[in-house]
């Protein structure tokens, strides 16, 4: 490292130190001087030693403020010492080189940037570290020059009053200040600065050390950052810790208690400072303050929070019922830096349990109670139901043999007609022959009297063979219509030609009630189904519309359409007449349901019908009506009751 100082200083400094020409040492005070030399020089040496050892023990900045505090004192002098007596005792106005190498290695040594300048602030002196931060090409850029012709106005200012200071009143000027490099870098120095005066007290320059302290000021900003988190966490975990609805400490390892909330000053009615600094057992109850102290123990030696619970006399005269916590305080290492003590009163919680206990057995006992007369009740529900089932099944088997009363009855009706007329036509051929026979008899037969009564017997019979067929047909649908009713059977069987011969059985309850009905069935159409439940179910649909379709003194009409359709077949019921009232068509297939009680009306009908077509039919039904404009029940069956099977030799079965 270089060191550079102006011509016209070294000059001045010897002329402010010369004496006259031949003088003894004592009268130009080369001796003193030399003394101050030797001082100085001893100084620089301890100041060395010292940076040294300050440096690995201390942070470099507190070290360069040591040594700049011993720099301020001594190391100058040796500057001024080497300038002044050294000049003048050899009369040349040069330093001897051993002097001037022992100054410039003390400047060498010391790592900061020093500068000097005379009394009217011109730089006459700068060290190779000055000239590199403030980036001046070389020391003669500097040196001859003032401060505010090399920084700018805002910091030259600051420079120029500090000198001023210290030129006054001596001693030593510190300043911060930043300062930005041409890289943009902004760098932030340490500037002490003190004057250098002759023998005679007289300034004669004014010297600045800077230290580059960018580093110690962030990291003082990192500090002033973290004391001010640290304050603020502070604040905020006592504000928290002292709002805890519940008695909170924090203790040492050993229990100390440190820090105690108001909820604890207040349950335990003694102030903080007689809790704090004490342990359990200076301010609890013995028993409670031995399981404290233990649970300190086992918490401090496992690291892991545990809790008990106890019961309490409080300051305010109550008992509690208290859930006692610790939990350990560590560091990020694991040390143990303390435990934290929580209280946390259970009793209302533990007076709750205690009554729902208490409420849990009475409810038991009177569930028990309650499960055995409901045991009781159940059984007579379960009597009254199996009645009711009975005789609602009475009811419908009532029924459906009610539905099939105006079939007997018009079948019955159809028998005695063709019965009568064959009774009459063979009474007719009875006496004809008989009148033959007494006409043979007697002689007196004829051949006109034989062909008028050939004639007869021809026609008699002929009306008797036609009514006794007619009788048979009927005898033939009654008696299958009533196998059918009598059990359920599936079996195929012509749709159209069993719709028919119900609607023949039906034929006088029809005319009666002057129902005209409509069949619209394919001829071809086959179902294999139960045909004694389809009879059911169109034979109570039928009497449904003589019933409450029309009044009584009104002609009706209505018709039965059959589709069928891949596997399904569809049969619609339709009447023209008064129609269901959108309030009761919800209703309609529920049991017992009935508009016209009144008039005998059981309301199971139509609940048959439903359950037929979907139990025994496994089909669909529903209804729409309009009032005023009729009703249509649809009916929707399964061209197949079941899959069919075939026997061994493919028959189907």
């Amino acid at each position: 490292m270089k060191v550079h100082f102006d011509r016209r200083f070294q000059q001045a400094l010897r002329a402010a130190t010369a004496e006259k020409a031949g003088g003894g040492p004592e009268k130009s005070g080369f001796v003193t001087h030399a003394k101050w030399m030797a001082g100085g020089f001893s100084a620089a040496v301890a100041a060395l030693a010292a940076y040294t050892l300050l440096a690995d023990v201390l942070s470099v900045d507190t070290a360069l403020s040591a040594l700049l505090a011993i720099s301020v004192t001594c190391g100058l002098s040796i500057l001024y010492a080497v300038f002044s007596q050294s000049g003048a005792a050899r009369g040349d106005g040069s330093v001897p080189p051993g002097e001037a190498g022992l100054m410039t290695s003390l400047l060498r040594a010391m790592p900061a940037a020093i500068a000097i300048k005379d009394p009217s602030g011109r730089y006459v002196g700068i060290n190779e570290l000055f000239q590199d931060w403030f980036e001046f090409p070389d020391a003669e850029a500097c040196l001859g020059h003032t401060v505010d012709e090399l920084f700018p106005a805002e910091l030259s200012d600051a420079i120029q009053a500090l000198d001023r200071q210290v030129m006054e009143d001596g001693g030593v000027a510190e300043h911060e200040f930043s300062y930005r490099r041409a890289d943009g870098s902004l760098h932030w120095i340490l500037s002490r600065r003190f004057r250098i005066c002759d023998s005679a007290a007289r300034v004669i320059a004014v010297a600045a050390v800077n230290i580059d302290i960018t580093d110690s000021v962030s990291a003082r900003e990192e500090i002033a950052d973290l004391l001010r988190q640290r304050e603020e966490q502070s604040a905020i975990f006592r504000g928290f810790f002292d709002e805890f609805p519940f008695p909170a400490g924090l203790r040492k390892p050993d229990g100390e208690m440190i820090l105690v909330n108001p909820v604890a000053v207040d349950w335990f009615g003694m102030p903080s400072d007689e809790m704090v600094g004490k342990k359990a057992e200076d301010f609890l109850p013995p028993g409670v303050a031995a399981r404290s102290k233990a649970l300190d123990l086992s918490v401090a030696e496992t690291r892991v929070a545990d809790t008990y619970e106890t019961r309490m006399d409080c300051a305010d005269g109550k008992t509690r019922d208290m859930l006692i916590t610790r939990f350990p305080l560590l560091s990020d290492d694991g040390e143990l830096l303390g435990l934290g003590a929580f209280n946390i009163d259970v009793t209302e919680q533990r007076t709750v349990e205690r009554l729902l206990r208490d409420m849990n057995s009475e409810l038991e006992a009177l569930v028990e109670e309650r499960t055995r007369e409901l045991q009781v009740a159940n059984g007579e529900l379960k009597r009254a139901l199996d009645e009711v089932r009975e005789t609602t099944q009475k009811l419908i088997d009532s029924e459906k043999l009610a539905s099939l009363a105006p079939m007997v009855a018009g079948v019955a009706h159809e028998i005695n007609t063709p019965i009568g007329t064959g009774v009459t036509a063979s009474s007719l051929i009875r006496d004809k022959v008989l009148m033959l026979r007494e006409q043979v008899l007697s002689g007196q037969l004829t051949r006109s009297a034989l062909e008028e009564a050939v004639s007869n017997i021809d026609e008699s019979s002929t009306i008797l063979l036609k009514n006794l067929e007619r009788a048979n047909r009927l005898i033939r649908s009654f008696k299958q219509i009533s196998a059918d009713q009598s059990g359920p059977a599936d079996r195929e069987f012509a749709l159209c030609e069993h719709l028919e011969q119900v609607l023949l059985t039906l034929a006088p309850r029809l005319r009666r009630a002057r129902l005209t009905v409509a069949l619209d069935c394919a001829a071809d159409l086959v179902l294999e189904s139960d045909p004694g439940a389809l009879t059911q179910v169109i034979t109570n649909l039928l009497m449904n519309v003589v019933e409450h379709a029309y009044a009584d003194d009104i002609a009706g009409a209505a018709n039965i359409q059959v589709t069928q359709t891949g596997e399904k077949t569809r049969i619609r019921v339709r009447d023209g007449g008064r129609g269901i009232e959108p309030a009761h068509l919800k209703e309609i297939f529920v049991p017992f349901f009935t508009t016209r009680r009144a008039e005998g009306g059981t309301g199971l009908g139509l609940s048959i019908v439903y359950n037929t077509v979907t139990a025994n039919l496994k089909g669909e039904i529903s209804c729409e009506s309009t009032p005023g404009e009729g009703t249509v029940f649809t009916i929707d069956l399964p061209n197949r009751v079941s899959p069919r099977t075939h026997d061994v030799h493919g028959n189907a079965v």
